[in-house]
């Protein structure tokens, strides 16, 4: 038997139409554990966006925080993703600065598998890369 993987396409058009650059990210399954790990970069003038699925019928509670290479965390807001919903957000970033995005899905409380991260790391029109969480 072989095996399957799965992709999502993502594309971005101007204002006629016209696309201006496509990308592809493969789709990963939820993990076995309640915490995910993602990378951001804002060198070169990237823009660092975090997107959240939640692959459950309730509603996910979502703690995050970024850890600068150096160590020096940046602070998140909570935020809780509907069921089978997306949720997604801009981290704001100084200059030339990269790093680790940590984030944590309870259920009422308790610790969820249910949670899907990855950011994406784009500049201006000219492309996209997804770094799906671990």
């Amino acid at each position: 038997m072989g095996m399957l993987s799965s992709m999502a396409f993502g594309y971005k058009l101007d204002k006629d139409g016209q696309l201006l650059y496509g990308y592809a990210i493969p789709l990963v399954s939820r993990t076995r554990t309640s915490r995910q790990v993602a990378e951001f970069n804002s060198f070169i003038s990237h823009i660092n966006e975090v997107e959240l699925v939640n692959s459950l019928d309730e509603s996910v509670s979502v703690t995050a925080e970024a850890r600068r290479y150096s160590g020096a965390p940046i602070i998140l807001p909570s935020l809780t993703v509907p069921p089978r919903g997306v949720r997604r957000f801009r981290l704001s970033l100084l200059p030339e600065e990269y790093g680790l995005v940590i984030m944590n899905g309870t259920v009422n409380g308790q610790p969820t598998t249910g949670l899907i991260a990855r950011t994406y790391v784009s500049r201006g029109d000219e492309y996209v890369i997804s770094y799906p969480g671990r």
